[in-house]
């Protein structure tokens, strides 16, 4: 089954539960449903055809380790990125560089958006992860990075046991910058 009609499923899925539900939590099941399957195609449009390229990108999509370039029409700027920061595909943004374990920025190639005034959307990408219980969250002002008007903070996390979480590299992710 292709992406696309993944996120058809999944879509019918969640606005059929919440009609089954009839309330308010249904709706708002479906809403979240709604946006992340709407997350997810805008980052993978482009991932079917591979370039091969790395090359900088100069505002257009840039394909790494044979990836297709990211195909954006909503927001402006995405990213696939593999354990410990490896930027995979991208458009709109520059670099990820991994500050510690589990702590990467993220550099922005539009200087016009103030990342200190952004809210970037993150997921975890479950198939180059390592691991069950994973995590991806944005640390707004990024204070690890050089300076937070361009770069994004990502924090990348492990749950080896019950309630305690761990920073970790094993975790690959996505960030749309809207």
């Amino acid at each position: 089954m292709d992406l696309r009609c993944f996120c058809v499923r999944a879509i019918r899925g969640a606005v059929d539960e919440a009609k089954s539900e009839g309330g308010n939590i249904g709706m708002k099941r479906a809403r979240v449903v709604v946006a992340l399957v709407v997350a997810a195609m805008a980052l993978a449009g482009g991932a079917i055809a591979a370039t091969g390229s790395s090359q900088s990108n100069g505002g257009d999509a840039v394909a790494h380790r044979g990836i297709g370039p990211v195909n954006l029409k909503y927001g402006r700027a995405a990213a696939y990125v593999d354990q410990g920061g490896e930027l995979l595909a991208a458009k709109g943004i520059v670099k990820v560089v991994r500050k510690d374990v589990g702590i990467f920025c993220v550099l922005l190639q539009d200087k016009s958006i103030n990342a200190a005034r952004t809210v970037p959307q993150l997921t975890v990408e479950w198939g180059n992860s390592s691991g069950f219980d994973l995590d991806v969250q944005w640390y707004q002002g990024a204070p690890d990075c050089k300076s937070n008007k361009h770069w994004i903070e990502v924090m990348t996390f492990t749950e080896p046991s019950a309630g305690v979480w761990d920073f970790d590299d094993i975790v690959a992710w996505n960030i749309v910058v809207p």
